[in-house]
């Protein structure tokens, strides 16, 4: 089990109040020196994989990719029944599920161009395909979705998630989405994450309390998520149901990192909650109950994301982003202790998707897919091992014109003209094909 990292209350995020569970708030250099790659040294679910790399991305993409702006539906129909318990044993992670096994779906072909939204977290990634959600990779919490605890090197469709999924969210050892303007969640649930009035863990997708119809755009991360309903934030965690962010309204992007918050509102971007790297953006590393307005950024912005304690977005079509710096994670061509306002990520232009994820980050500009920050699983994807790069580096082997990226913990993947590819950190099977081995370049899941 990796050991469970300091604990500030998620009720930073979602009631404002900053309290302090068993330590005082600090960077990422408390993590002593768990080992992110050791795959045996997964959390059972009764503590968080290390904050030093192991942490999801909460990649947030535009309407036009399937992401957290796309508008949604109503649907009456009944949420999948809740899991009946968490005490179904881990297989070995060799193990792999056939999605044709055990009456599931038929597997899909992404090759076809079905998919429309890929997503990463710490060891899962999830994608849409034709309006259902399926899931691969590790599965210790449920994670995966499909009525199972065992993990899963090929891709297996969410339970009763078949249609109507707009959205996708994963933290991790969670998962999140928005299916025909409902919040549903899976997975780990200690924190209460999964919003539904319990701290047990979900093998299936279960309804976020009150959040039955109007959700727009879901983010979650370490205990804690948020969803937008009506242009309002609202987020959750412990046994508390969804509780509205107080001072945001007519919100159309929204992300979640460890202990902070952003939105984008009126096409500014606002962000709430710790501020020890300067995360917030405002020019200060003072914590804030309340949403403040990131420095320089008060139109123009379209897509928002966070790392564990970084945020970045989009803003008339380049990449700003601000907080914690380790490897180069913000992209300014200089590795700095961090930056408490927005820098421009360099060398990019006509940026469209865009995601920061454990210790790199990464963009779709002008079709191509780049990469910046640590490298050390191969998750640049640029071919070779490196320690860093400080610079955006262009990723070999993605089929143009890219659409979508997700960076995770040590891993990335892509959605482009060749259907879902991924690269990286592969000893839980999370790039999907079919294999546990690292690779340094793109690879296609085996759907």
């Amino acid at each position: 089990m990796r050991p469970e990292p300091r604990h500030i209350s998620a009720t930073l995020i979602t009631a404002f109040a900053l309290v302090s569970c068993g330590g005082a708030a600090s960077s990422r250099s408390d993590a002593g020196g768990v080992d992110l790659f050791d795959a045996g040294s997964r959390s059972d679910g009764g503590g968080r994989p290390a904050r030093d790399g192991a942490v999801a991305d909460s990649h947030v993409n535009d309407a036009r990719d399937g992401g957290s702006g796309a508008d949604v539906g109503r649907d009456s129909a009944a949420p999948p029944t809740p899991d009946a318990g968490t005490d179904a044993p881990t297989v070995s992670e060799a193990s792999t599920i056939d999605a044709a096994d055990g009456g599931r779906a038929p597997a899909f072909d992404a090759s076809g161009g079905a998919a429309v939204a890929v997503s990463t977290g710490s060891f899962h990634t999830c994608a849409i395909v034709d309006g259902a959600a399926w899931c691969w990779g590790y599965n210790t919490d449920g994670e995966l979705g499909n009525a199972s605890f065992v993990d899963s090197l090929v891709p297996v469709r969410v339970e009763g998630l078949g249609s109507g999924v707009t959205a996708l969210a994963l933290a991790d050892q969670a998962t999140c989405a928005v299916v025909s303007g409902r919040a549903m969640c899976w997975g780990y649930n200690a924190g209460g994450e999964l919003g539904n009035g319990s701290l047990d863990s979900s093998s299936v997708p279960v309804q976020v309390l009150g959040l039955t119809s109007g959700v727009t755009a879901i983010a979650t991360k370490y205990r804690t998520s948020c969803a937008i309903v009506g242009g309002d934030v609202e987020c959750w965690s412990d046994f508390n149901g969804p509780s509205k962010i107080q001072g945001i309204s007519g919100a159309t992007a929204l992300a979640v990192g460890d202990y902070h918050g952003c939105a984008i509102v009126g096409g500014g971007v606002q962000c709430w909650g710790l501020d020890s790297v300067g995360q917030l953006g405002d020019g200060t590393n003072n914590d804030s109950t309340t949403p403040v307005q990131v420095k320089g950024i008060t139109s123009g912005a379209t897509a928002v994301v966070a790392g564990d304690e970084q945020s970045c977005a989009i803003v008339n079509q380049s990449a700003w982003c601000w907080g914690y710096d380790a490897d180069g994670l913000l992209g300014g061509g200089s590795e700095t202790n961090g930056s408490n306002v927005p820098i421009e990520v360099v060398g990019l232009s006509h940026v469209t998707s865009l995601s920061t994820g454990a210790l790199h980050s990464c963009a779709v500009a002008s079709g191509s897919v780049w990469c910046w920050g640590s490298d050390a699983k191969g998750q640049l994807g640029n071919g070779a091992v490196m320690t860093e790069s400080l610079a955006p580096l262009q990723v070999s082997g993605v089929v143009e014109p890219a659409t979508m990226v997700s960076a995770g913990g040590a891993y990335t993947c892509a959605l482009g003209a060749g259907g879902v590819q991924c690269w990286g950190f592969n000893a839980d099977g999370q790039l999907g094909n079919g294999t546990m081995t690292d690779s340094l370049t793109p690879v296609t899941p085996i759907f």
